[in-house]
């Protein structure tokens, strides 16, 4: 393999690597409750997904999210049943028995995607002596190596709620607008990621 083949391929990977599990969360919507609220002891996660793996990637890393804040939190997965409609009266008759104070769901709003143009550039000087020329040319040569690509971005909205359930009511809520250019679920872990910093400066945990 000669030397501008070795580089071409170490652009690639090098293009990989700065690609590969690319996302982006950011809060586009926030709204609390005006009312001073008790701030939540013990929290049912649901994450509603039509991807059971991701409900429940999602749910444990809000849980243990929320535990290194001090608050109690059950994965909904783990004791609701996915696979078929989720009655109010059912979800009622847990959370009252194991005395949960308040309902977190989150659901998807939208997803779009759209593709786009990327281009790397990389530019390249070595002594001349490497190549041609020894050391009475040129000193340096230059070259340089461009990859272009489409890349398939994947744009998801989500709706979060937290519901006390004392009233049954919302007492705060977040949109968020997550990029994902890969299928890692790592994405699940960073929007949890943003959404608790997102309680955390509202005072609401």
């Amino acid at each position: 393999m000669n030397y501008r083949s070795c580089l071409f391929l170490i652009t690639l990977f090098a293009l990989f690597l700065f690609t590969s599990g690319c996302t982006t969360t950011k809060i586009t919507g926030n709204w609390k409750v005006q009312d001073s609220i008790a701030k939540p002891q013990k929290i049912l996660i649901i994450g509603l997904s039509k991807n059971d793996a991701y409900s429940r990637i999602y749910e444990n890393s809000f849980v243990e999210s929320l535990e290194k804040m001090g608050v109690t939190a059950v994965p909904g997965y783990s004791v609701l049943d996915y696979t078929k409609t989720l009655e109010k009266d059912v979800i009622h008759e847990y959370v009252n028995r194991e005395k949960i104070d308040s309902i977190l769901v989150t659901r998807l709003l939208d997803e779009k995607t759209h593709s786009q143009r990327i281009a790397m550039i990389t530019d390249h000087l070595i002594p001349a002596g490497y190549t041609q020329g020894g050391w009475y040319g040129d000193y340096f040569t230059g070259h340089m190596n461009v990859v272009n690509y489409n890349q398939k971005v994947k744009i998801y909205y989500l709706e979060t709620n937290l519901y006390e359930v004392e009233g049954e009511e919302i007492v705060w809520l977040a949109i968020t607008r997550t990029e994902v250019i890969d299928r890692d679920p790592d994405h699940l872990k960073e929007v949890v990621d943003v959404l608790a910093e997102q309680l955390k400066k509202d005072n609401v945990m």
